[in-house]
């Protein structure tokens, strides 16, 4: 009786097993994906990270490196490592244990030199966020080919408020791509203040859940500047002013290996997320402020890593094109053209139009098959980073630079093949919510470039 029980037993765990075994692999995976996002920052080279409280990734930077551990000023004339070969500080810089920081909001924040004037009426708001964000055109405006594109939004904005309502990180987002920013940018396009609700109780959880918490120490992949820039250009919620002050100046520490190409974290995003934090700042503080001289010194140093052929090529992408992540760094550097407008300009324009010509003639899918209107998700294969497969979620991020050199160069060529790249966003994948905020976070510009006539400033 006994062994015939024992054996019910046996088979009872033998019958569970791969049930025990799925629930396992489950949780493994879940404690997996967080990690992951950051996966170049987390043993990168002077860029140790930490966990906190809720999950998130900081940076916490480290003192500016050793002249032998910078490369010399001319990137270009630095060869890039072999990807496989790894750095010796991967081994030595710490990935701190999960823990939850002391807050640092007592952190006296860099105060405005100049502080700068707030608009008081609603139109005058708008008008200061359609300034900044870059011209665009009245939702009502579209051209009815592209409906689809506000259509998607109005949807699946909608859908994804009544699940998630304000987080910041909802859904399968792991970085910050600035939903509040699009908000604010939706309700200046259309004066619904539904948007302009939405915005500020998005940028506030990320503030004060995210980085109030974790002592405004966000990697430059978490960081969401744009988003706190508005909440207090609109709100004038001082406390989102400072933040962008705090976080511009914890970015400093990037200030010396931005244009180190044989960093194993660095890469386009990281830089455009840097070099944004520091006009934002600077636009706060005005043109005395000390962010003014980083610009105006960093600027020409990530311009000049671009290869001959367009493309800018890091160890942490083995020497190849991370497009999307160099489509956020051309969005940047058009807007600094119109907007900070400097000794760099003619550099910009010339890299531009570089860019577009590498991106056009050899990334862009539509080439070979006219069905797949999207470009390579890297330019070859990079193991850890991807592979050239289509990625038409990521179309929304490449789109602005076609529209500027549009409107830039005078070519229509430009606007013709940025018009297949909008088409192509039709295939995103905006039900969900990281790609949504991809595919919105800054393409709405390419109709104020494209159809100036009805644009919005």
């Amino acid at each position: 009786m006994f062994r015939r029980s024992l054996s019910v037993v046996r088979l009872s765990v033998i019958r569970k097993l791969p049930v025990a075994l799925v629930a396992l692999a489950v949780a493994l995976i879940a404690l997996w994906r967080p990690w992951r996002a950051d996966r170049n920052t987390a043993t990168a080279q002077g860029m140790p990270t930490l966990r906190t409280w809720d999950g998130a990734i900081a940076t916490t930077p480290q003192a500016a490196p050793t002249p032998a551990q910078v490369a010399p000023t001319p990137a270009q004339a630095a060869p890039i490592a072999v990807k496989a070969a790894p750095i010796e500080a991967e081994a030595t810089a710490p990935a701190l244990r999960p823990t939850k920081p002391a807050p640092q909001a007592t952190t006296p924040a860099p105060q405005a030199t100049t502080p700068a004037p707030l608009p008081t009426t609603d139109s005058a708001k708008i008008a200061a966020v359609l300034a900044f964000v870059g011209p665009t055109i009245p939702v009502a405006n579209v051209p009815a080919q592209f409906k689809f594109y506000e259509d998607s939004f109005r949807v699946e904005s909608a859908a994804q408020w009544a699940q998630f309502g304000p987080k910041w990180d909802a859904g399968n987002s792991i970085s910050g791509y600035e939903r509040a920013a699009i908000y604010y940018t939706w309700w200046a396009r259309t004066g619904d203040t539904t948007y302009q609700s939405r915005a500020h109780a998005t940028a506030v959880d990320y503030r004060d859940k995210y980085l109030i918490p974790a002592g405004y120490a966000a990697s430059p992949h978490w960081s969401q500047m744009e988003s706190l820039y508005l909440d207090w250009l609109v709100m004038g919620d001082a406390a989102s002013r400072d933040a962008v002050l705090q976080v511009a100046e914890r970015l400093t520490a990037f200030d010396a290996p931005i244009d180190d190409r044989n960093k194993n974290w660095l890469e386009n995003r990281v830089q455009t997320r840097v070099l944004l934090v520091w006009w934002l700042a600077e636009k706060i503080q005005g043109k005395s402020s000390k962010f003014s001289a980083y610009l105006d010194k960093d600027i020409p140093r990530v311009l000049a890593m671009q290869q001959p052929d367009g493309h800018w090529g890091f160890f942490s992408t083995c020497g190849l094109s991370h497009n999307y992540a160099t489509g956020m760094l051309a969005d940047f550097l058009t807007r600094i053209y119109d907007q900070r407008p400097g000794p760099y300009n003619p550099t910009i324009l010339k890299s531009m139009t570089k860019l577009g010509d590498y991106l056009w003639s050899t990334q862009w899918r539509g080439n070979a098959n006219p069905a797949d209107k999207s470009f390579n998700y890297v330019s070859g294969e990079c193991a850890g980073t991807g592979s050239p497969t289509s990625a038409p979620d990521l179309n929304g991020l490449m789109l602005p630079l076609f529209g500027w050199l549009g409107k830039t160069t005078g070519d229509a060529t430009w606007f013709t093949r940025g018009d297949q790249v909008l088409a192509g966003m039709q295939n995103a994948s905006v039900y969900l919510y990281r790609q949504f905020s991809e595919s919105y976070s800054s393409s709405f510009r390419y109709f104020g470039y494209r159809w100036p006539a009805n644009a919005k400033h």
